[in-house]
């Protein structure tokens, strides 16, 4: 987000800022259904097999993940690739390195 703003695209930047936020959310809320549905148990190792307990929550965890980490065709791809395409289109002397 700073990046995109030193690079003043500060609409892509919003975009990503918003983009990170309803990922970020989506874990959150994953989080504190999982500690709620564990009866407030905070204790990782009581927390096996929790794909056959609950899976809408897995598959809801496994999507903000690789939303985070920018795999291809989710939004989180598409917010860091703009960037990136960003500072090569600048025409300036060092916009390859930066790329």
């Amino acid at each position: 987000m700073f990046f995109a703003c030193g690079l003043s695209s500060y609409h892509i930047a919003l975009f990503h800022l918003l983009n990170h936020g309803f990922f970020k959310a989506l874990l959150f809320l994953c989080a504190g259904t999982v500690i709620f549905l564990m009866s407030h148990e905070q204790d990782m190792r009581k927390y096996g097999n929790l794909f056959n307990f609950t899976p809408f929550i897995y598959s809801a965890f496994l999507i903000g993940n690789l939303t985070l980490a920018g795999f291809p065709f989710l939004s989180g791809f598409y917010s860091k690739e703009i960037i990136i395409e960003m500072a090569f289109s600048n025409y300036h002397i060092n916009s390859y390195f930066i790329y």
